[in-house]
């Protein structure tokens, strides 16, 4: 090539500047504008406070749809609202008149799926309804109203809806007609997000394992277990790639590929190899997307050696994992990723600044992975994953200034922008504001509830199971007459020890659905202190649940960083309530009326439990709960009646928190501290010459250590005391202590070994960060997989309760000649009680399928109430046919008709305290007329020695009927002979009047339906003195269609609706 001349280089400069002009206006220039926004509060919308879900479909020209906390909106291309869809939210009235509402899945969303090739949308709604709804319309299709809890995810595939709910259990329903097709119940609780491709199922699950089904039937084909949490942010679809190849995520970033089909682990990579640090959270998470062969991964935290607080985005090998590219100059995903017109659009949130705003950025990045274009946005985050449709990209902004309280206000905007500046924006159409008040909008009008079901009141004294809202994670307590717990969005109960049956309800709130950790519950002299989840403080009366008072929080002036919850444990002395403010105040507030008493700063951002000794408040507070990013940490303590400091105590470089009960032992607070990379319990000496260290005693190849528990040596029949601790790799162990600190250990016992703990097969290692709790020489351990208890001063096995994690304190009352009554609460909202004589059995497997109704009425599989347990081996996928269990015999018993079109809402639980209004009567049941079966017929032998009751020949052959009753559930239908006695008179004094003659009822027996969620009595009509079959039969099946029959139920004090008839003659 021949040198350049002088004339040719002005040129060649020239060139060069336009070139590098037009790459650098490729991000610079070619930024799309806005094409509309929409406010959805003011198009009717509600968004909830946790977040939102959006889909885009092809359907009627193209329609974005965005789902609220009561509705569902469906939008044009052009911004125009065509319909909201609202529903109403389970709601129930509780102490003082107050209303509480209960939740949905934990993120407040209702989850929704649009499918173009039906034109229907399928909403699983909070207040546990599936709707199928027309996208062009609005119009409901079907509804199904069977679903025993709200859900956690909803999926199409060939015409199935696939719901799961929070109670660990999948449904599969036509997706036309909404027949409930089969079920199939998990020990965990599944991910947010769960997928569908050619006739397999897939449900990861929160403790890491992954559960492949056949999508026809239900069955298990194969299952792996990835060892960690998976549980996606916002992506609401699990990714495959048209190969089947599908692809998994865990918390610690590591990525999985899987054979669909056979479950067969292909391949799985770090996704932050070469950029961890020792002070990475460990929670890693990676949004997803399959462009072409690569799968693009996207990390949701910044490295944390970066100072810029960067992320990474990388493209791996769909085939092989292999790394293709990778880019570390992004922020930290969001909203996930889409793609449209040959680009990738992704989401970053720039981490927030010294002056505590933080930045939306919107990215579109081509196959060169260089960005094409990006628009950032100051002072606005986003909600639900971004979408795409015709080239058009759509997402759900907020402004991160209205987080005053971990909260959104109602300015939720759907944004609408080109992917491409080619893409010319559609007319922007508007639509008028939607008022409230404004029906036109309005798809689904209330309508009266059905009747509140009886007081529940359990027939083994001391052995009962209620309800929260969402997750119980405020420890319970009691009081020897009533036991108090709370969840984290606000509803507060209060339960009969003896019976089970609530005492009274109420709304730790209002309004506290942001989902954080409430405090533990106290009650002192007849009343109970509450710290709630949105972070006020309450106290109430014990006897009747009435607030005596509220304090609202109030962020201190100028402290711009809190954690928002009050964890640990209140104190109550001197007149005064001791507990801690979200903002890293202490405080005691006047026990009479809430009022300020004094407040002293801990200089830090939360304080945990709080323990009075002799006129002085010890708490410990630190800056997060991440001892590997949180390094601060102090002990305090203050005068109880002033709030001055007596001493203050910081810890660095170990790091300590303490939300169970302080540990005061021969003048000293024990506690455990987290440093890297080793644990540690230390001592403090307490008093107003206090604040030194007493001892430290190092825990070598132990992390996690969050809390301790000190039991006196006369309790435990010792001659010294014993600190009791677990820890995050699964192990519980015994120290023996003195006055100079542990002196050796008692026992150490590992929770993870299968050989001690059977049950413990398939599940993930039981971390705990909750405090132990002792009673009468036994120990019980709350963990991520449920309950230990064992012999506290041997370490030998006793017990367990691994059906689901424990996420809050044990309380245990012994009672003579019973044994100890445990109550705690269960993930995800079980508030339990049990004794020995009423223990719940061991689970085993992982699976197990739920018994469904066919066409005729009767159910196939088991009943749930004794599932049969269906396994695969945990390490080696079950791929092969032969490997699946066969369902079981269908049942020929009676059994309610699954319902889909045209119910009623959903039931509500009973008010209280306040009495219930009249109810109006429930729509009609089905009614259908079978043949009776043929009498039993004995075989030829003695009279005397027949099996089968003789009958005299002139006996008219009675009249049968199968009466389902929905609300009733089979175990008290079974349990209570005055309940089944009260159905039969109601039923013989309705049709006597009606027919010639006399008849006599009585109950044969009861059968489970809808998995023991309702009964249905088997009914004997005996005919005598003329009565005719027809006429009985007829004026049964009147009575039914009348409403005269659920007239006569509800008048003998039966709960529970007439949903099925049948009538044997």
């Amino acid at each position: 090539m021949a040198p350049l001349t002088p004339r040719q280089w002005p040129k060649l400069l020239v060139l060069l500047l336009i070139t590098l002009g037009a790459l650098l206006s490729r991000v610079e220039g070619q930024t799309p504008q806005v094409c509309w926004n929409r406010n959805m509060g003011d198009q009717g919308v509600k968004i909830p406070k946790t977040g939102s879900q959006i889909h885009t479909t092809g359907i009627a020209g193209g329609s974005i749809l965005v789902s609220g906390s009561d509705s569902l909106g469906c939008f044009e291309k052009s911004g125009q609202r065509r319909w909201v869809f609202r529903f109403d939210r389970k709601t129930e009235l509780v102490a003082d008149n107050q209303t509480f509402t209960y939740s949905a899945r934990q993120d407040g969303v209702s989850p929704f799926i649009p499918e173009s090739s039906i034109g229907l949308v399928y909403l699983a709604a909070s207040n546990a309804v599936l709707y199928a709804l027309d996208v062009g319309t609005g119009e409901l299709v079907w509804e199904w109203r069977e679903s025993p809890s709200t859900f956690e995810s909803v999926v199409y595939g060939d015409g199935r809806v696939y719901v799961s709910t929070t109670d660990f259990k999948v449904f599969a329903l036509d997706a036309t007609s909404g027949d409930a097709l089969w079920g199939t119940e998990f020990r965990r609780v599944s991910s947010w997000t769960t997928g569908f491709f050619n006739g397999v199922f897939v449900r990861p699950d929160v403790d890491g394992r992954v559960w492949g089904l056949d999508a026809k039937s239900g069955d298990l084909i194969w299952q792996f277990f990835m060892g960690f949490e998976i549980q996606y942010r916002w992506d609401p679809d699990l990714h495959f790639h048209p190969s089947g190849i599908g692809f998994m995520m865990d918390s610690p970033s590591q990525v999985w590929a899987y054979n669909v089909t056979t479950g067969d682990i292909l391949w799985k990579v770090d996704a932050r190899e070469g950029y961890r640090s020792l002070i990475d959270d460990g929670d890693n998470r990676q949004t997803f997307e399959v462009w072409g062969d690569l799968v693009i991964a996207q990390d949701e935290g910044a490295i944390a050696t970066n100072p810029n607080q960067y992320s990474i985005l990388q493209a791996l090998d769909v085939f092989t994992g292999e790394r293709v590219w990778l880019r570390d100059d992004v922020y930290p995903g969001l909203c996930g990723m889409v793609l449209s017109e040959g680009l990738l659009v992704y989401t970053s949130f720039v981490p927030q600044r010294i002056d505590n705003s933080a930045s939306l950025q919107i990215s579109a990045m081509g196959p060169d992975h260089q960005d094409v274009w990006q628009v950032q946005r100051d002072d606005l985050g986003c909600m639900g994953q971004v979408q795409a449709l015709d080239g058009l990209v759509f997402e759900l902004q907020f402004d991160v200034r209205n987080l005053t309280d971990n909260s959104l206000d109602a300015s939720v905007t759907l944004v609408a922008l080109p992917a491409t500046p080619s893409i010319i924006c559609p007319p922007d159409v508007k639509s008028p504001p939607v008022i409230d008040t404004d029906q036109q909008a309005t798809n689904v009008s209330a309508a009266p509830p059905p009747p509140p079901p009886p007081p529940f009141v359990s027939s083994d004294p001391f052995c009962w199971t209620q309800h929260f809202s969402y997750k119980p994670l405020g420890s319970p307590t009691s009081d020897g007459v009533r036991a108090y717990g709370q969840d984290n969005v606000g509803l507060v109960l209060a339960v009969y020890l003896e019976t089970g049956a609530i005492a009274w309800k109420a709304t730790c709130g209002p309004d506290a659905a942001v989902a954080l950790y409430p405090s533990n519950v106290i009650v002192v002299d007849g009343v109970v202190y509450l710290g709630c989840s949105n972070m006020e403080v309450q106290a109430r009366e014990a006897a009747t649940g009435h607030l005596l008072w509220r304090r609202p929080f109030q962020l201190t002036a100028d402290r711009a960083k809190y954690v928002g919850e009050i964890l640990g444990f209140p104190a109550v002395a001197n007149g005064k309530l001791i507990i801690n403010k979200a903002d890293g105040f202490l405080r005691a507030l006047n026990i009479t009326n809430g009022e300020d008493v004094w407040s002293y700063d801990t200089g830090t951002r939360v304080t945990d439990s709080v323990g009075v000794r002799d006129g002085v408040v010890y708490a410990i507070a630190r800056d997060g709960e991440d001892p590997y990013l949180d390094h601060y940490s102090i002990i305090v303590a203050v005068d109880l009646d002033t709030g001055d400091e007596v001493f203050a105590k910081p810890l660095y470089p170990q790091w300590a928190m303490e939300h169970g009960r302080l540990n005061f032992l021969n003048g000293t607070l024990v506690y455990s501290t987290s440093g890297i990379p080793d644990a540690q319990l230390q001592a403090i000496t307490i008093g107003r010459d206090g604040g030194d260290i007493a001892w430290r005693y190092p825990i070598t190849g132990s992390s996690q250590v969050y809390t301790v528990l000190v039991v006196p040596g006369e309790d435990l029949g010792l001659p010294h005391a014993a600190l009791f601790y677990n820890d995050g790799q699964g192990f519980a162990t015994a120290l023996a202590l003195s006055s100079e600190g542990p002196t050796g250990v008692m026992w150490r016992l590992n929770l993870s070994d299968t050989a001690t703990w059977p049950e413990m097969a398939g599940l993930t290692t039981p971390g705990s960060w909750v405090q132990s709790t002792y009673s009468a020489g036994a120990l019980y351990i709350p963990t991520t997989q449920g309950m230990f208890v064992v012999d506290a001063v041997r370490g030998a096995p006793l017990w367990s309760d691994l059906r689901s994690r424990l996420n809050a304190m044990i309380d245990v009352i012994e009672r003579p000649g019973l044994g100890p009554q445990v109550i705690y609460g269960r993930y995800l909202s079980t508030f339990e009680s049990n004794t020995p004589q009423c223990r719940p059995s061991k689970p085993h497997g992982g699976v197990s399928k739920i018994a469904m109704l066919d066409a005729r009425g009767a159910t196939d599989n088991v009943d749930s109430s004794s599932p049969t347990n269906i396994s695969a081996p945990a390490d080696r996928p079950a791929s092969a046919p032969g490997s699946r269990s066969a369902p079981p015999p269908a049942s020929a018993g009676p059994a309610l008709s699954p319902t889909s079109f045209r119910s009623p809402p959903s039931p509500a639980p009973a008010p209280s305290p306040s009495p219930s209004p009249a109810q109006s009567p429930a729509p009609m049941p089905s009614v259908s007329r079978s043949p009776s079966p043929a009498p039993p017929v004995c075989p030829p032998c003695p009279a005397a020695n027949c099996s089968a009751p003789a009958q005299s020949p002139s006996a008219p052959a009675p009249v049968t009927v199968a009466l389902g009753l929905s609300g009733l559930p089979y175990s008290l239908g079974k349990a209570d002979s005055k309940l089944r006695d009260r159905v039969a008179g109601a039923v013989e004094k309705l049709v006597s009047g009606k027919v010639t003659g006399s008849v006599r009822v009585r109950v044969l027996g009861v059968d489970s339906a809808a998995g023991g969620k309702a009964a249905v009595l088997r009914l004997s009509l005996q005919r005598s003195g003329g009565a005719s079959a027809s006429a009985v039969s007829s004026a049964v099946e009147d009575a039914a269609l009348s409403g005269k029959l659920q007239e006569a139920v509800r008048a003998a004090k039966v709960p529970g609706n007439v949903r099925s008839v049948v009538v044997g003659v």
